[in-house]
């Protein structure tokens, strides 16, 4: 399964790489926003059920508690770029609050997966 989340993670980040270099407002651009929002929770998925596994549950210290809640912040934000693309195809003002929830989606995506490595490197 370790394969699966780290080919899952090449995709998505490509899939960043893509939405912020490519035409906004497009059928792929839009179609890449919810692929990444999928695979990113089909991530989260197989890591809890894999690590409930193998550990007996998941260990809630602070560098767990610390990932989550960056997790816990790029879906949220996640879910307000979905809105505010959606209102934006019709109220050209929302484009730059969009664009805005994306940058900001993009970091605490970064910041989720790197707490994620480095809790695997040092636990």
């Amino acid at each position: 399964m370790r394969y699966a989340v780290f080919g899952l993670l090449a995709v998505i980040t490509i899939f960043i790489i893509l939405q912020f270099i490519d035409k906004k407002g497009t059928r792929a651009h839009i179609t890449r926003g919810y692929l990444i929002g999928i695979f990113s929770l089909i991530i989260v998925i197989i890591n809890t059920v894999e690590f409930s596994i193998k550990r007996g549950g998941l260990v809630w210290d602070s560098p767990f508690i610390i990932h989550l809640l960056f997790g816990i912040t790029a879906f949220s934000l996640f879910t307000m770029t979905v809105i505010t693309g959606s209102v934006a195809r019709k109220e050209k003002s929302m484009v730059e609050d969009h664009g805005n929830k994306a940058r900001l989606l993009r970091g605490f995506l970064i910041l989720a997966v790197a707490t994620g490595v480095l809790i695997r490197l040092f636990r």
